[in-house]
This record gives structure tokens, sequence and C-alpha cells, in this order.
């Protein structure tokens, strides 16, 4: 399965049986939820100690290496998505080192945008994680215990927000204004906090028609979860700087 045809299975849990779907979580849907949540923090740990890597080993790697390690990885595993599910294997070796590879390119991509954070205000990190930490895990949990599908409504609002901000951001190249970039930035964390809602009771319908690839869908919540980090941690920033240019006007 590639990754065109892992998106269209993604919105394809999209349709009013599903959403009207009243009944608890499976024990098979538990134990699939478990595992992906488990996949999800190996992954955060993998970026953690990629991002130390490329800090203390590898400061002048390449990033176009990098990405392309990266969308390899993401090809490797959506092609293989439908055998490793058929043939219930969905965690092989080979599936897993690049699963791993993954996570630390993902890391190592952050690096230096951390490290800058990191001298702006050492507690911006720090607080970012935890906030978003709790953002996600709120709405996942939110998502998980709603008797109904109706979270899955927002996968056609969400695909909408999602091409209005790549619109935005493409008129930015060009013509940059505060006001952009200020729906870049709020705008693209309502539509990440969306996505944690959408994506987990995806995850559960994908799990009820028995897709069980918790290594893709892990990846998808780690998608969200980095996306709500990023712009937690760039709000965080900017407020500082704010901070700081307040307190030079009134020293002088």
């Amino acid at each position: 399965m590639n990754i065109f045809e892992q998106y269209t299975q993604r919105q394809g849990a999209m349709n009013l049986k599903d959403i009207l779907n009243f009944s608890p979580l499976t024990r098979v849907q538990q134990k699939h939820l478990t595992r992906v949540y488990a996949a999800l923090l190996s992954n955060i740990i993998l970026a953690a100690l990629g991002v130390y890597i490329q800090q203390r080993f590898l400061p002048f790697v390449s990033p176009i290496l990098l990405v392309g390690l990266q969308l390899f990885s993401l090809w490797t595993l959506g092609s293989s998505s439908t055998d490793a599910v058929y043939s219930g294997k969905v965690c092989t070796p080979w599936r897993a080192g690049w699963y791993g590879v993954f996570g630390l390119t993902s890391g190592m991509l952050l690096g230096d945008y951390l490290l800058f954070l990191h001298l702006i205000n050492p507690s911006i990190l720090p607080t970012a994680f935890l906030v978003s930490v709790g953002i996600f895990a709120s709405l996942s949990a939110a998502a998980v215990v709603s008797k109904d599908r109706k979270f899955i409504y927002l996968g056609s609002l969400l695909g909408t927000g999602l091409t209005c901000l790549a619109s935005i951001s493409f008129i930015s190249m060009f013509w940059r204004t505060k006001i952009g970039d200020d729906i870049l930035l709020w705008g693209g964390l309502a539509m990440y906090i969306g996505y944690v809602l959408f994506d987990t009771q995806v995850a559960l319908e994908m799990c009820r028609r028995g897709s069980s690839d918790f290594l893709m869908q892990a990846i998808q919540f780690y998608i969200d979860l980095l996306g709500i980090f990023t712009r937690i941690a760039q709000i965080l920033a900017e407020k500082d700087e704010r901070r700081k240019r307040r307190n030079n006007d009134d020293t002088e």
C-alpha cells in the first residue's frame, strides 16, 4: 500500500454508518491503541536521540539527505502496509528499522531549530513539550471515550483548512505579512488539534475493519503531536521576545 492509498483509506473511514456507531471499544481496539501509543512513545524517544546525535556528532549533516531518508522510510512503511496486515507481521525487523529511521531523521531535522529556541529561553522547550503532550493526551482520550464517531466529521473540514493554509504559505513566500504569519501559526495549531481527534477515531475505525498497522498510525499521531509542539514553542518564543522588547523599552 503506497502513501496515496494510506491517505485514501484514512479518508474512507468517513461514512454515516461508522459515524453513528455507538459501540464501546473492543478488546482488540484497546490492544491496538496500546500498541499505537507505545510506538508513538518510541518515536518520541528516537527523535530526542536524533536531536542529540545531530548536535553532538553530525552538526553539518545535509538536510536534503535527512529528508530523503525520511521520505523513503515513509514510502517503505506505506508500501508494505497491506502485506504486513494480511500476514500479521506488522512489526518485522525490516519495518521496525525503517520506523526507527523516520524517528531519528525527524529529530535530526529539528536539532538546529530546538537549539535556537533553547538559546532564546531554556524554559521554552520543556514548557512546550508538557503543554503539547497534555493537549494531545486530553484530546485523544476525548476521542477514545466518545461513544459515537462525531469527530470523523472533521475530515473534510480539516482537509479544507489544510488547503487554505498551504495557499497562504505559498503566498507568504512572495508577500509576507504579519496577519499571514499569525494565520499560519494559530490556524496550523487549530488544524493539528483537530487532527488529533480525527486520527484517533480513524485509527479505531481502521482497527475495526482489520487494519492493524500501528506503525503507520503512530507516525500520523507523531506528526500531529509535532505540529502542536512546534507551534506552541513558536508562540512561547514570540511571547518571550515581546517581553524582552518591553523590558528594553522600559529601561530606556
